[in-house]
């Protein structure tokens, strides 16, 4: 379960979501494309300042290779 802090950190993610809509991204670890209104998506945005968009179920996999 998701504490109170947790939740709204996942929210402000969320709500970075209409705006990569515009995109056309590809998951950097399957290298499928990412349709942001249909596919579990996670946002991530780096030290850099890279933002990152990957499928929920490559997560895991990201960095293993």
């Amino acid at each position: 379960m998701l504490s109170d802090e947790q939740k709204i950190k996942y929210s402000r993610k969320r709500a970075k979501l209409p705006e990569a809509e515009r995109w056309q991204m590809d998951c950097p670890v399957c290298l499928k494309p990412i349709n942001p209104a249909e596919d579990e998506a996670e946002y991530v945005k780096t030290k850099r300042g890279t933002e990152i968009w990957i499928h929920t179920q490559c997560v895991p996999k990201w960095g293993k290779n």
